[in-house]
């Protein structure tokens, strides 16, 4: 990728988050996990080891960012959210390592469905961020912390991936 393209991306990626809500945060990080992953399988297949390495750990980063929106109040859905983001984490390292296509996508097919169930969701997550209900309970995933987000994003270099 040529470094304007890369300083493009990096720079719509900040600004498509300034304004973005939490869910839409949530959206755009399960986006680029996949694009991450799919870089790296390709990368894997060219034998390029450099960028196989530097969109794995991008990939293990924005993990990193989902992990941090987990709201440990919102009972067993998030323990299994959390469960799960964890092991995807370590099957990708554990891909990086091996060199193991099929474990990255057995983590792009555990993550799938819910990413898919996060877009089916849209809707209704912004007629509620429009009410503010102040008696619902606790959210399964929290407003993902700028620190998480700016260490998922932030991680973009010009030509590095």
């Amino acid at each position: 990728m040529s470094k304007a393209l890369s300083t493009y991306n990096a720079m719509a990626a900040h600004a498509a988050l300034e304004d973005a809500s939490p869910h839409r945060i949530t959206q755009l990080l399960y986006q680029a996990v996949f694009d991450a992953l799919g870089n790296a399988r390709r990368a894997m297949d060219r034998g390029d080891t450099p960028t196989k390495g530097a969109q794995l750990s991008y990939a293990i980063d924005l993990m990193g960012a989902l992990l941090d929106g987990v709201n440990p109040e919102a009972g067993e859905l998030a323990d299994q959210l959390t469960q799960l983001y964890r092991y995807v984490t370590r099957r990708i390292v554990l891909a990086n390592l091996h060199n193991d296509r099929e474990g990255l996508d057995e983590c792009v097919d555990l993550l799938t469905p819910i990413a898919r169930a996060w877009d089916r969701l849209a809707p209704t997550a912004a007629a509620m961020e429009e009410e503010q209900e102040s008696e619902a309970p606790p959210p399964v995933v929290e407003a993902t912390p700028q620190s998480a987000v700016a260490r998922a994003y932030g991680s973009l270099k010009p030509g590095a991936y």
